[in-house]
């Protein structure tokens, strides 16, 4: 039986810590985080605590939970960042705890579900066989040790994002980004704007633009989160040149932190390559999987008027 978690569930649920079991969900501001096994300490910080925006789940049979889901609600879509099951266990309790996300997600409105994990993990074809789409391989990049001399910068056409840019970036990132990737993450500028706050935090953001022939050709964010830093970039596909650009000013405005991250999606070749020769290394791989929900929709129909 699946249903939403309890605080009478805190003995249950210190049998999975027991168990020693670990959570399979990556979810993005999570990705540089240690892999941490399911202590109550985590179970009282992440499920009883009764966040607004979450949303938990454990399926439970013979009086023992074997297993637990638990996603984040970002507007029209959740983000499944919780998915704890035995190393063997049985498939039927995934894809029942994926399928009953899926109906409670549809029930109120939620338009996709999103799941990471890891690239080698056993639960990638489970979660396909539940309606779960690869839409991207993913590979983390990270450098341990800061940057003390970063390469010489050729800034022309560099400068601050400004409040008028919004437009200009999400044209390029309909030109950047592959229809395959946009149709699982957004298709309007509503809908980049909200993945644009999907689990990332706003603090020690900055944003830089590069501009060439009146033209927005490049874009870069970086958050600053405790000493590390976590990059993100956009280039053009006719300016390719633009990825060294803005990744030497970032890593110059962050010089001396570390360690550095970047996520970098399979079709960011050109992105891998420039993180390679700057000292990054892959430190994990991922598959991000998207479920698109079939929302219940009141159908308009006619009815008697009385007389």
């Amino acid at each position: 039986m699946i249903r939403s978690i309890r605080p009478t569930d805190l003995p249950r649920l210190a049998g999975l810590n027991r168990r020693g079991l670990v959570n399979e969900a990556y979810a993005r501001r999570d990705l540089t985080r240690p892999r941490r096994s399911l202590s109550l300490g985590l179970i009282l910080e992440h499920w009883l605590a009764l966040e607004e925006n979450r949303q938990t789940w454990v399926d439970v049979e013979r009086r023992r939970i074997d297993g637990l889901i638990s996603a984040r609600d970002e507007g029209l879509a959740w983000e499944i960042d919780r998915l704890v099951v035995e190393p063997d266990a049985d498939p039927r309790v995934v894809q029942r705890l994926l399928s009953y996300l899926t109906a409670v997600g549809g029930e109120v409105g939620i338009q996709k579900l999103y799941l990471r994990l890891q690239a080698s993990s056993d639960l990638v074809e489970l979660a396909r066989s539940a309606g779960f789409l690869l839409f991207s391989g993913e590979t983390l990049y990270a450098r341990p040790t800061p940057i003390e001399q970063p390469r010489p910068l050729s800034a022309d056409g560099v400068r601050p994002k400004a409040s008028g840019d919004t437009h200009a970036i999400f044209q390029l990132y309909c030109a950047s980004v592959p229809l395959r990737v946009r149709q699982a993450e957004a298709m309007t500028l509503s809908e980049w704007q909200q993945l644009r706050q999907r689990g990332r935090p706003a603090l020690g953001r900055r944003e830089t633009v590069f501009e060439r022939d009146g033209q927005l050709v490049g874009w870069l964010q970086s958050d600053v989160r405790g000493r590390a830093a976590h990059f993100e970039l956009l280039a053009h596909p006719d300016h390719p040149d633009v990825v060294d650009t803005l990744l030497d000013v970032g890593l110059a405005h962050h010089r001396g932190r570390a360690p550095l991250y970047c996520l970098v999606a399979e079709h960011e070749a050109r992105l891998a390559h420039a993180l390679g020769e700057r000292g990054f290394h892959p430190e994990a791989s991922f598959c991000a999987l998207v479920k698109q929900l079939s929302v219940r929709v009141k159908q308009p129909r006619l009815v008697p008027v009385p007389g």
